[in-house]
């Protein structure tokens, strides 16, 4: 049993920097270019930008049924390619219905909320929605089958493809769709690619009659996906992104893209580490559940190897973030420094918990986990109303809001590690140990 351990460790640790290492190069990539981005568009189009990206993860999501995570934990390949094939059918089904009450969609908004929707921005979200949906159903695909260094080569061509066409854009004079257009393009990019490299899966089988109703039989199948992981994940991305809606309608555009710059950048290292880690462990974890193996090895080594890699530098944010923006991305984004230093600490336990977190599929969690992102949208909400409506004061409601998201992931990655089989008292105690850096910068800070 120890050896075999050691050989299931060593495959999680290769095929973790195998994934990493093309993540790696796209993020990093994409990060340099950022401060060349900041000074090509103003706060307004990011924050106009944001909410687009907003709109069009909302209805990815609902499209999918959050079917991308139950490829990963399928017991066979052709379970897996079939809810892959049966969830792109789904996807243009669900377009093609959209498209078709745009009419009245657009009589809706103009009659009672006095807001006009222009076609070509509304066919934007949905083509954004659609491919992002799509590469995450393939990229669900390609680790089920180890295939890594595809998903690691498909974020590099993402990334890439976005960064060139934004700053084309942004130097030829384009606003916020300079931003829209450049997303759309790298995506699809990306799409492309995974298509070639998993020629398995059959899109075009399930286009008919025939092909639709296997496609609705997978949905009825994997009906926990759908009845608890999608409103999960609509209610997960709704209650991160809540701050957006808010601060752009009673603030404006501009603080809805500082904080959209901040958020985006303190997110980066879990794009950039933890999503590598969390693709790895959750498909490492759904093999040893199905072969009845204790997880808790990998899981805690999961967590101490995360939450060690990132409380320096995301303490040298809570620290001094606001210089830091001033420096690398200009005078005007002094703001954003500001905000990522009040929620870094909650990004800190996001970049280290989220791997393990998704202990919740793999185990079959999902009612556990609807509740308790019910929970923390609730008090999401309510801190974020207090800060706004009673104290009227951005800085205050974002203040509130990453305190309630810190404790938040704080208990829940207590939880994950419990789930995992990792007794409470030894990852609060490694925790309390790991939170002795950020005290050390507070004194160093007083002192100096």
């Amino acid at each position: 049993m120890l050896h075999f351990r050691k050989i299931r460790i060593n495959d999680y640790i290769k095929n973790v920097i195998k994934l990493f290492t093309g993540a790696g190069l796209a993020q990093v990539a994409g990060l340099l270019m950022t401060p060349v981005l900041t000074r090509l568009y103003s706060p307004v189009d990011f924050g106009t930008f944001s909410i687009f990206i907003l709109a069009a993860s909302f209805y990815s999501i609902i499209k999918t049924f959050a079917l991308e995570k139950a490829v990963i934990v399928c017991k066979t390949k052709s379970e897996s390619k079939e809810i892959v094939s049966s969830a792109a059918a789904i996807i243009v089904f669900c377009d093609i219905i959209i498209i078709a009450a745009f009419p009245l969609i657009s009589y809706l908004f103009s009659t009672h909320l006095n807001i006009t929707i222009s076609f070509y921005y509304f066919a934007a979200i949905l083509l954004f929605s659609s491919v992002i949906g799509l590469m995450r159903l393939y990229q669900g695909f390609s680790n089920f089958n180890l295939r890594y260094g595809s998903i690691a080569k498909s974020n590099v061509l993402k990334v890439t493809g976005i960064t060139i066409i934004q700053m084309a854009a942004g130097f030829a004079g384009y606003n916020y769709k300079g931003l829209i257009v450049g997303a759309i393009a790298g995506s699809v990019i990306s799409v492309l690619f995974l298509t070639i490299k998993n020629p398995e899966v059959k899109l075009t089988s399930k286009f008919s009659k025939k092909g639709l109703k296997n496609a609705f039989s997978v949905f009825k199948i994997e009906h926990q996906f759908a009845k608890f992981e999608m409103p999960n994940s609509i209610i997960n991305e709704l209650s991160v992104q809540f701050p957006l809606i808010l601060f752009k309608s009673v603030f404006g555009s501009a603080t809805a893209g500082f904080y959209h710059l901040s958020h985006k950048l303190l997110a980066q290292p879990s794009q950039l580490i933890g999503r590598s880690v969390y693709d790895v462990f959750i498909k490492n974890s759904s093999d040893l559940e199905q072969q009845q193996v204790s997880q808790s090895t990998i899981a805690f080594k999961t967590f101490k190897f995360l939450l060690t890699l990132g409380v320096v530098p995301f303490s040298i944010i809570l620290f001094y973030g606001e210089p830091i923006f001033k420096i690398i991305f200009g005078e005007q984004w002094g703001v954003s420094g500001e905000a990522a230093s009040i929620i870094s600490p909650w990004m800190l336990f996001v970049f280290a918990g989220s791997p393990i977190s998704s202990v919740f599929v793999v185990k079959r969690k999902l009612k556990l986990s609807f509740q308790l992102n019910i929970s923390i949208l609730i008090l999401r909400v309510g801190a974020l109303l207090t800060g706004i409506f009673l104290l009227n004061d951005f800085i205050t409601a974002l203040w509130l809001f990453s305190a309630v998201s810190f404790i938040y992931w704080l208990f829940l990655s207590v939880c994950s590690l419990k789930l995992n089989g990792v007794p409470c008292t030894t990852s609060s105690l490694f925790i309390a140990k790991c939170m002795l850096v950020p005290l050390l910068f507070y004194v160093i800070n007083s002192l100096f």
